[in-house]
């Protein structure tokens, strides 16, 4: 073994060099990243602190920038030196520093040594130290009480880093690991839920004594999937909030891989659980498009409601893109045919993030549109209001002040024929709104949403008005 380091200098980067090793770069760079992260991850959970994954890259960077002026190659976590670091009894990080040292003075005073080394002494050591990394089986049945579909990703890159190479096995893992990501997205699970009464009640005893009056049990309605797939019990009893007002549940992200799915979902179970407001009138019977099946049996829709209100629980929702809001759009326009003369209500709940409130305030939700310019007039909205603290509404010379700022940022579009609202309101008890006002539809929570769409529909149906 060469005494010392014999090749510090700046690196020979060749083209050559670098053409015989670009179409390495992709494998290494992956396995690089995953075995560090791997171990650094591994010694967490077995010593109880916490990494951060992004400083464990900037050093892994760090070090493979310039071990190549002191000769040396590519480099990265090990999983048999950390073994042997967590056997010998380190309790820091600085054991690093002190191992560098070691080994620098390894190359230059004992060289010589390590020719006597037995290599079935060093596999020893390795193997006793790393014996305790190794997965055992009763884990692997865990991972496949948890999530079975990435427990047959792991035996297949297993499998091909046996077989094959450890590369191919990389990428193996990390198109199955997208496919699967892909997938679950494409598929993200929605569907609309009915509401329930329920009652919070404590466990009760056989002593009358323990036994509470009626009055002091707390009743809430509760929004539960129709299609029973989740953990509440089949056996409850659920309804639509009001005749012709539908609640929709996204359970996931809403982006242009699953809009489509989702889209599709709500026209078909409306136009199905509803029935036309007023038929469409063509001239001639042949100007019907070809994918208009034609008005249905009145015997068969005059028991179900006219469609009033649509609403969306944003709760499991952050971003959205171009595509998604489109989607929203189109179906929009498909059910305000369907309902005319009539116009469907789109409320909105659990909507948090700020640049999703300003895309589907842009495209036109938020608020009330209507074809009939009194029914508009006389519509009144409803907001949610909650105390707000004296450092918020006073003045730097201590007196309370009104927030009643014009319309803003997300809500700076242009609004209908209605009485212009501003984005806050404040009254005399120090009370304020808790979302700002121009966009009535945007609704705190669910219950919010489906208070206001219900009020609206009532009214519609007692007064007659379009």
């Amino acid at each position: 073994m060469s005494i010392g380091f014999k090749k510090i200098g700046t690196p020979d980067l060749s083209t050559a060099l670098i053409q015989e090793i670009l179409p390495e770069l992709p494998a290494v760079a992956i396995i690089l990243i995953i075995e560090h992260i791997a171990i650094a991850k591994s010694m967490g959970r077995l010593y109880n602190y916490s990494i951060n994954p992004s400083q464990e890259i900037v050093a892994l960077g760090a070090a493979n920038l310039l071990s190549p002026f002191v000769g040396g190659y590519v480099c990265t976590g090990s999983f048999g030196a950390s073994a042997v670091l967590s056997k010998a009894g380190v309790r820091t990080p600085l054991a690093g520093a002190f191992s560098a040292i070691m080994l620098i003075l390894a190359l230059y005073a004992l060289t010589g040594v390590f020719y006597y080394i037995p290599n079935a002494a060093l596999s020893g050591l390795i193997i006793h130290a790393v014996c305790n990394l190794i997965t055992p089986p009763k884990n692997l049945y865990k991972y496949w009480q948890l999530s079975p579909l990435e427990l047959l990703i792991w035996v297949a890159c297993v499998a091909m880093a046996i077989l094959q190479s450890l590369d191919h096995s990389i990428y193996l893992g990390v198109g199955l690991s997208l496919a699967l990501l892909l997938i679950r997205i494409a598929r993200a699970n929605g569907g609309f839920v009915g509401v329930a009464r329920s009652r919070r009640v404590p466990w009760l005893t056989e002593n009358p004594a323990d036994k509470l009056a009626e009055s002091s049990i707390t009743t809430k309605d509760v929004f539960l999937p129709f299609n029973r797939q989740g953990a509440s019990n089949p056996a409850i009893v659920l309804d639509t909030p009001y005749p012709g007002v539908f609640v929709y549940r996204l359970h996931d992200s809403y982006n242009y891989i699953n809009q489509a799915l989702h889209v599709d979902i709500l026209q078909s179970y409306l136009m199905n659980n509803t029935q036309r407001t007023s038929e469409e009138q063509y001239e001639h019977e042949s100007d019907r498009l070809w994918n208009d099946s034609g008005p249905r049996d009145k015997l068969l829709s005059q028991h179900l409601p006219y469609l009033r209100a649509l609403i969306l629980d944003f709760s499991a929702v952050n971003n959205i893109d171009i595509t998604s809001i489109q989607g929203l759009i189109d179906l929009r326009n498909v059910l305000d045919r369907y309902a005319a003369p009539d116009t469907v209500e789109w409320h909105f709940a659990n909507v948090q993030n700020r640049w999703t409130r300003k895309a589907l305030a842009t495209a036109g939700f938020g608020y009330p549109t209507s074809q009939n310019p009194e029914a508009l007039a006389k519509w009144k909205p409803i907001y949610s209001i909650a105390p707000i603290s004296e450092v918020a509404t006073s003045t730097p010379n201590g007196h309370r002040r009104r927030s009643c700022a014009p319309a803003g940022d997300e809500e700076n579009h242009s609004s209908p024929t209605w009485p212009e609202l501003t984005t806050s309101l404040e009254n005399d008890r120090g009370e304020a709104t808790i979302l700002a006002v121009d966009r009535p539809f945007f609704h705190l929570d669910l219950y919010d949403a489906v208070d206001a769409a219900v009020r609206d529909a009532r009214h519609k149906d007692t007064s007659g008005s379009i």
